[in-house]
């Protein structure tokens, strides 16, 4: 290091001092070698796939025609799977048992993968990731400053509170009146925080864009929402346009769910109500399968179907519809509904060329003993391995690899491009499958229209809605991650778990 001037070029006293530091050109032979280095330790030199990988998705294509990607909130391998008999697994963090969620065990009994790291730390990457496979340099930068409430959320199309899913005010107001009229805003519709696609082209960076730019189509229920819809949360006025009992929209025709991003407008549900912890998924379960029956009576469905199935978040117990108002029997709701949609799929005309995928967007919430970002993702479907344990590691990237892979879309950017398909999942002798949902005993002490049962166990929560509501009193639930996770995590820990010692150490909180 050589340093110019005590007190900087100028030698003023009160400048800053000024350092300069150099270092010798490398040899060629050398400089070959450090830039080889680079890109091994950057995983540059592996190669894309193998040739075992191109004939296992050569053959995957060819048989499968759709892809339901299923992104859910924020928990841990080990807060759900802990207690799984196979797996890497630590029951004693376990929260959320086989009793609690029989769904998410049944299908990872099938098949399971132990050792899925989520790409996000928190939601605003964990989208991020989920969807395109990649993050911004502005979400890396923004997020931990929203976690303390000093900037905005915005993602998922969200450019300082204004949706760019239309180019005017006029435009945003009219399809939602939430969303200010104010003329002098500039007009436009390019969300400035989109990954980039191949080529730059800004916005073409998500996976349904990627699936469209191929000529497929696409069919969203619930992701990238308007983000005035939040903003009508915080501030109590979304009840004026749509109640959060109106369980069925679509019988009334009420419209609930606008979207922040231009290419997803036509092929949104509009019937399909997005993040909203006091509406159970049941029923956001109800309206996916009345489309989907729609698909199935026309053996025609969607390419790449999307959905956000969130309420394994938690949250609002002293709002929540049905009784579905503690962390078990919102859990259990989250599960039947995964577990209905395996189902629904299973029973249909599309059960032979139909893989559902899902994945938490991040681990946010959750303890493991692993990892604070290993997560549960499952996979269903024909040609997904059956009663097998795969602990490869892979990550959010692999899981969009993999869709790529089998969809026939190509990469969307460089992690994608680099990262290996999970080709562990499948087997191509596996085409017979099947599935009945289940339905967890502490979900039949709500009033959800379950399904009867010669022999109907009730369980009951732990705590009632009130003893929830006052351990999370100061808790924000308008958002996705809008919580503390820490104090969360406690109040969780404490009113599941009773005096068994908090994890302090293994927290999934970051």
């Amino acid at each position: 290091m050589h340093k110019i001037g005590r007190h900087g070029a100028a030698g003023k006293p009160g400048h800053l001092r000024s350092f300069f530091v150099g270092a010798p050109a490398p040899s060629s032979l050398e400089l070959a070698r450090l830039t080889q280095q680079v890109a091994h330790n950057n995983r540059l030199d592996q190669p894309e796939r193998t040739a075992a990988d191109a004939r296992l998705f050569s053959f995957l294509r060819d048989h499968i025609k759709h892809v339901i990607y299923i992104m859910k909130e924020n928990r841990s391998y080990d807060q759900v799977l802990g207690d799984l008999e196979i797996g890497n697994g630590d029951r004693r963090l376990t929260l959320f048992p086989e009793k609690i969620a029989p769904n998410h065990h049944a299908v990872a009994r099938n098949f399971v993968v132990d050792n899925t790291l989520a790409s996000g730390e928190g939601s605003m990457q964990g989208w991020s990731w989920t969807e395109a496979a990649q993050t911004t340099d502005y979400d890396e930068r923004n997020e931990p400053l929203m976690y303390v409430n000093r900037a905005p959320n915005e993602s998922y199309g969200n450019d300082r509170s204004i949706s760019m899913g239309l180019a005017t005010s006029k435009a945003r107001h009219k399809e939602f009146p939430l969303s200010p009229s104010d003329p002098d805003i500039l007009p436009g519709a390019r969300d400035v925080n989109a990954p980039d696609g191949p080529g730059g082209t800004e916005g073409k960076g998500y996976l349904w864009d990627a699936a469209l730019r191929q000529g497929l189509t696409v069919r969203n229920w619930g992701l990238a929402p308007n983000p005035t819809w939040m903003l009508g949360v915080i501030y109590g006025s979304t009840a004026a346009l749509v109640a959060p009992d109106a369980r069925e929209p679509y019988k009334d025709h009420r419209r609930v769910f606008w979207t922040s991003m231009t290419s997803l407008q036509p092929y949104s549900d509009p019937y399909y109500l997005t993040f909203f912890p006091a509406y159970p998924d049941y029923w956001r379960v109800q309206e996916w399968k009345r489309e989907f029956t729609e698909f199935s009576a026309r053996v025609s469905a969607p390419s790449l179907m999307l959905l956000w199935l969130g309420n394994d978040h938690l949250g609002w117990f002293d709002k929540a519809i049905d009784g579905v108002n503690t962390p078990e029997t919102q859990m259990a709701d989250n599960d039947y509904a995964l577990g209905l949609i395996v189902e629904a799929v299973a029973k249909s005309p599309f059960a032979q060329d139909t893989l559902v995928v899902a994945i938490e967007d991040d681990a946010w919430d959750g303890a493991d003993h692993v990892d604070a970002h290993r997560t549960v993702a499952l996979f269903a479907g024909p040609y997904v391995r059956q009663h097998a344990v795969v602990s490869s590691r892979y990550t959010t990237v692999n899981v969009v690899k993999t869709i790529e892979e089998i969809l026939g879309l190509g990469p969307m950017g460089l992690n994608d491009a680099l990262a290996a398909p999970m080709s562990d999942v499948f087997d191509p002798h596996a085409a017979t499958w099947s599935y009945q949902a289940i339905v967890p005993d502490v979900l039949r002490s709500t009033k959800l229209p379950l399904p009867t049962a010669a022999h109907v166990r009730i369980e009951y929560p732990k705590h009632p809605p009130v003893y929830w509501s006052k351990a999370m009193a100061r808790q924000d639930f308008s958002g996705p991650d809008r919580i503390d996770p820490i104090s969360f995590n406690r109040a969780l820990w404490q009113g599941l778990k009773g005096k068994e010692s908090y994890p302090a150490s293994r927290a999934g909180a970051k």
